[in-house]
């Protein structure tokens, strides 16, 4: 049995706080029951799920594509926001992705809108597809204020940024003016030879789930279930649709399903668990990041047995001889630069009176981490493994 050909781009899951129902174990089983190759989860302004997702979609066999839904700042009207899905293609998407998310939460307008602004994107915009939805994406925008031109201006700024890697995507989910909004973007892109995909704006799992999706929605804006006037910004149709449900939807539009599979084929990538990556620490010129290391523990130790001395029944001979055995196991287990770094916070943290407690756990019995004060115990004194 082949893969369906259709692969959905657009799921939130419960790591976008706003809208969403889905937890990922039950997302994992849906679409690996469905027979569907991958899928891509796009939560809301972050990338939070995405190790859960990535471990569970590569365990069970499917693809996982990792992306995220983001606000861009309307520049014609700043207190406004518009939308549009960025999917990583390979390791540089992802870390672009991710500074765009930082610069995001440094940037909020209106009523807390965390958003970035179009300059940032086009910044860092390699390694990314962009999904740009006909309803919430400034293209969409325009067409509801009724300014083709202006939406046609945006289609094409966005293709001489991103070339093939700018998609529009139409969903068919009854929302007010939908028919006659995608007509319209649609007619557009194949004007001006964009392409385009089929999207399903998935927020929740089932189709009987959607009041329960409704009242998260209320919990989150502060409303009423029952309230006629309180905004409506989702329809019972934004479950997760298997392949031939999203094929009927879209049977006169056959290659928007085929793109959901192609840009599916496009994003290719792996995350290296194996190894740590730990932040820079910066050494004196001329020293390697473990000489250092070990002439800084030395270093510390003279200046500590000078100032205190030697714990009862112990010799400093003792003391050396214990330092220089735990330093050749922190060097040979590659992790001089953690303890420094831990010493560097520590020490400032003392510096500026903020409560520290004195070492727990493992690390408490370590006379390295004790010198480099991150612990406050002796550990000869207190016979500490």
């Amino acid at each position: 049995m082949g893969h369906a050909p259709f692969v959905h781009l657009n799921v939130h899951t419960e790591y976008s706080i706003v809208d969403s129902t889905i937890r990922i174990p039950q997302l994992i089983k849906r679409i690996k029951d469905m027979g569907m190759a991958a899928v891509a989860i796009t939560d809301v302004n972050n990338l939070f799920a995405t190790v859960k997702f990535f471990n569970a979609a590569k365990k069970a066999g499917i693809k996982p594509i990792v992306g995220a839904d983001i606000l861009i700042q309307n520049e014609d009207n700043p207190e406004h926001t518009w939308e549009l899905t960025l999917l990583c293609q390979n390791e540089k998407g992802y870390q672009n992705l991710s500074v765009l998310l930082s610069l995001a939460q440094n940037h909020v307008i209106g009523r807390g809108s965390t958003c970035i602004t179009e300059d940032m994107l086009k910044q860092y915009n390699e390694g990314l597809i962009v999904l740009a939805d006909t309803v919430h994406s400034d293209v969409g925008y325009w067409i509801q204020s009724q300014k083709l031109e202006q939406a046609a201006d945006a289609l094409l700024a966005w293709r001489s940024v991103f070339g093939d890697r700018y998609y529009m995507a139409v969903a068919h989910l009854d929302r007010p003016n939908e028919q006659q909004i995608n007509a319209a973007a649609m007619y557009m892109a194949a004007h001006q030879n964009i392409p385009m995909v089929a999207s399903g704006r998935v927020r929740f799992l089932d189709d009987d789930d959607f009041n329960a999706h409704e009242a998260r929605i209320c919990i989150n804006r502060g409303d009423v279930l029952a309230d006629p006037n309180r905004a409506k910004d989702f329809t019972p149709k934004q479950y997760l649709h298997g392949a031939d449900a999203m094929q009927a939807s879209f049977q006169s539009f056959p290659e928007l399903i085929e793109n959901s599979y192609e840009i599916a084929k496009r994003c290719n990538i792996d995350f290296n668990f194996k190894d740590y990556f730990l932040p820079n620490f910066p050494v004196p010129d001329g020293l390697t990041m473990d000489q250092y290391f070990a002439q800084l523990c030395d270093q510390l130790l003279t200046q500590h047995l000078a100032e205190f001395g030697v714990a009862e029944g112990y010799t400093e001979a003792n003391y050396f001889e214990r330092l220089h055995h735990e330093v050749k196991v922190i060097l040979g287990m590659g992790f001089p630069g953690y303890f420094l770094i831990v010493s560097d916070f520590i020490r400032w943290s003392k510096d500026n009176d903020i409560p520290v407690g004195p070492g727990r756990g493992s690390g408490a019995g370590s006379l390295v981490a004790y010198v480099l004060k991150i612990t406050n115990l002796d550990p000869l004194k207190y016979e500490l493994l």
